[in-house]
């Protein structure tokens, strides 16, 4: 009886305030597009590296360096780089980052260009975009962000993920378009990120 009241009162002041449902609109199209990314950049893998032992070397690798320069880049660049440019520009990095690296993606079409767009994600979603993110709930009073905080980070996260597999359903399984092809869509919701 609590969680239904909880779900409802965190609606409700997530949909009153026009604060919040920017923030919540934000981290929606952030997990669409991370996750249409993803689903590109493993895709694209498989059709490059087709020996399962190959694949797994590759993406191991990949992952680990990734999460060696994104935390590097947390640790030394993210504070200097929000105390100099500040929020506004700190939440355009990532998109920014996708936007070109999609366009690379879909001009080029190699793994090369597959992993610059991934590779980017990877470093700074968890650095800069992570940390801006969290910095935008700070105006917010205590009581209201504990309400509405978990709200945003569970169920509009994943409905953004569940967008994503929505759009995969539609465009590379019924409208048979190449995981190349699918940047056409990222760089729509990009533009709107």
């Amino acid at each position: 009886e609590t969680a239904p009241r909880n779900l409802l009162a965190s609606m409700q002041l997530l949909f009153s305030s026009p604060y919040l449902r920017a923030i919540a609109s934000v981290i929606c199209i952030s997990s669409l597009v991370v996750t249409l990314t993803g689903w590109q950049f493993l895709a694209i893998g498989q059709q490059f590296l087709v020996k399962k032992d190959a694949m797994a070397i590759f993406f191991g690798d990949f992952y680990f360096y990734a999460g060696i320069l994104g935390l590097l880049f947390q640790l030394l660049l993210t504070a200097r780089f929000l105390r100099r440019f500040g929020i506004g520009t700190a939440l355009f990095v990532l998109p920014v980052t996708l936007l070109l690296g999609s366009a690379g993606l879909l001009a080029f079409g190699t793994l090369a260009s597959a992993v610059a767009m991934k590779g980017g994600d990877q470093v700074l979603r968890y650095s800069v975009d992570k940390s801006t993110a969290e910095l935008l709930y700070l105006p917010i009073p205590a009581g209201v962000k504990l309400q509405v905080k978990w709200f945003i980070d569970t169920v509009i996260w994943r409905l953004g993920d569940g967008l994503s597999g929505l759009v995969v359903l539609i465009f590379a399984t019924s409208l048979h378009w190449p995981a190349r092809q699918i940047s056409w869509i990222v760089l729509l919701l990009v533009s709107g990120w």
